[in-house]
């Protein structure tokens, strides 16, 4: 019987899903080794260890890893790598063992179960912070998770997005396959992220330069409109001069040559254009 059988024989599931390595193999037959103990020897224990003693500590938490990976397996696919979900776990087991207060009447298993879950989600939101997961996708996410718990209560044991979407009122299957595999792989949710803002920064692009052309037009029509009170020779000029309908603006000299006029007879246009316009202005 391998590893895999010998945790569900004793009720620990691990998810289809999970790749199987070569060193969770190995863990998972280590724990199973461990062997369980009656309730008896679990209070006895949990007292040594209150006493300080180190040994029924470490035997305490050996006790509580079968609980780890039981608990990881609710949690998989948030994102968090499974043997990461199992080793927080583990930390959070071994602070239930330190904080547990044997006089009282309570399960050591339930009580161990809130440090348990406590650490696990702590690491699936240290990572949805990292990658900067919007806050209705996070909400959706869990409430994904809270209905894959509900599933798997109702005996299905790998619920389908359909599944999910059943449960889920307000999104389509689609919906929930795209934000399962986001929980299985958040950089996908990164690049998601990424494309988007290229293709605002790209409408955007677009929309300024729309409105730098009619900006433009604008500014020509007023300019056009301006300079109709001038000759035709003028309206050259004053355009040259300016840069109105060159890159840059002309000098007289320049202006000369471009309309085959002596710098005399450019300045000469100049000034009187110049003096339309004012009139034309006031």
């Amino acid at each position: 019987m391998n590893c895999i059988e010998e945790l569900k024989k004793i009720g620990i599931k691990i998810p289809e899903h999970i790749e199987l390595t070569e060193p969770m193999k190995i863990y998972f037959e280590e724990v199973c080794k461990i062997p369980t103990l009656s309730k008896a020897e679990e209070r006895a224990l949990l007292k040594a260890s209150a006493d300080g003693n180190e040994e029924a500590r470490i035997h305490l938490q050996e006790q509580g890893l079968r609980q780890v990976i039981s608990m990881a397996g609710l949690y998989a696919g948030c994102g968090v790598p499974f043997m990461d979900l199992i080793q927080e776990g583990n930390l959070g087991l071994m602070e239930a063992v330190m904080q547990y207060d044997h006089t009282v009447e309570s399960s050591f298993h339930e009580y161990a179960s809130t440090y348990i879950w406590q650490a696990m989600t702590e690491a699936v939101q240290e990572l949805t912070e990292e990658i900067k997961v919007p806050a209705y996708v996070a909400e959706m996410m869990q409430k994904i998770k809270d209905a894959k718990d509900e599933l798997r209560h109702e005996a299905i044991e790998n619920p389908t997005a359909a599944d999910i979407a059943k449960k889920i009122k307000n999104k389509s299957v689609e919906e929930i396959a795209e934000l399962l595999q986001i929980m299985e792989d958040p950089s996908m949710l990164e690049q998601k992220e990424k494309e988007s803002e290229e293709k605002q920064t790209n409408d955007e692009k677009q929309i300024n330069a729309a409105d730098a052309a009619i900006e433009s037009l604008i500014r020509q029509e007023e300019i056009n409109e301006l300079l109709s009170v001038l000759t035709e020779t003028e309206q050259q000029v004053i355009k040259l001069r300016f840069g109105i309908s060159k890159d840059k603006p002309y000098s007289p000299e320049q202006i000369g040559k471009e309309l085959h006029l002596s710098l005399g007879e450019v300045e000469k246009i100049e000034k009187k254009a110049m003096e339309q316009l004012r009139k034309g202005a006031q």
